[in-house]
C-alpha cells in the first residue's frame, strides 16, 4: 500500500507542479499582457498630457501677446491724448495769462488818464485857488 501511496503522491505531486507551471505560465503571461496595456495606456495618457500642455501654452502665449499688443495699444493711445491734453492746457494757460496781462495793461492805461484828469482838474482847483486868494489879498490889503 505503500507503493499505491507513493504512486498517488507522484501523481498529485506531478499534477500539482503541472497546475502549477500552467499557472505560473498564465500568471506570467497575464503580467506581461497587463504590463504592456499599462506601459501603453501610461504613453498615450502622457502624449495625451502633452498635447494638451502644448495647446495650453500656445493658447496662453496666444493670449499673452494679444493682451500686450491691446496694453500696449491702450497706452499709445492715453498718451497721445494726455500731451493733447497737456498741449490745450497750456495754450488755455497761455490765453489767460495774456487775457490777465492784457487786463493789467488796460487798467493801468486807465489809472493814468485818470492821474492825468486828476492832475489837469487839481492843477485848474489850484489855479482858481491862487488867483481867488490874490484877490482876497489885494482886497484887503489894496495898494500893496
Amino acid at each position: 500500500m505503500t507503493e499505491v501511496l507513493s504512486a498517488a503522491e507522484e501523481r498529485l505531486t506531478t499534477r500539482f507542479d503541472a497546475a502549477e507551471e500552467r499557472l505560473t505560465k498564465h500568471f506570467d503571461a497575464a503580467d506581461e499582457a497587463l504590463t504592456k496595456r499599462f506601459d501603453a495606456a501610461g504613453e498615450e495618457l502622457t502624449k495625451g498630457f502633452d498635447a494638451a500642455a502644448e495647446g495650453l501654452t500656445k493658447r496662453f502665449d496666444a493670449t499673452e501677446e494679444g493682451l500686450t499688443k491691446r496694453i500696449d495699444a491702450a497706452e499709445k493711445r492715453l498718451s497721445e491724448q494726455a500731451r493733447i491734453n497737456a498741449e490745450a492746457a497750456r495754450s488755455e494757460f497761455r490765453l489767460a495769462a495774456e487775457g490777465y496781462a492784457a487786463t493789467v495793461a488796460s487798467i493801468e492805461a486807465n489809472l493814468a488818464g485818470l492821474r492825468t484828469d486828476l492832475d489837469k482838474k487839481f492843477s485848474l482847483y489850484d489855479l482858481v485857488l491862487t488867483n481867488h486868494n490874490d484877490r482876497i489879498v489885494a482886497l484887503e490889503h489894496p495898494g500893496a
